[in-house]
């Protein structure tokens, strides 16, 4: 399953894998990708989302973790002491 979240003219991408993609969507060009279980989620991702400014990018996964990506630099925060219990 994909979710996907348009930021201008890119497009966020989250994969089942735990993977994240920017993608320029005038050209179809990857603009970084968060490999899974590295810098990306270490399972399916289940919500993306962008902040107001296009900037920021929230993204959550199966794996009950959540990251902050700035969508300028393809650098990856976290929501520290935030955990989800199902």
């Amino acid at each position: 399953m994909l979710h996907v979240t348009v930021i201008g003219k890119r497009a966020c991408i989250g994969y089942a894998d735990g993977s994240i993609k920017l993608l320029d969507l005038k050209t179809g060009a990857s603009v970084f990708t968060l490999v899974a279980g590295k810098t990306g989620h270490d399972a399916e991702v289940t919500y993306i989302d962008c902040h107001s400014s296009d900037n920021v990018v929230v993204t959550g996964s199966v794996d009950c973790t959540a990251l902050l990506i700035n969508v300028g630099t393809g650098k990856v925060g976290n929501l520290p002491g935030l955990v989800w219990n199902y």
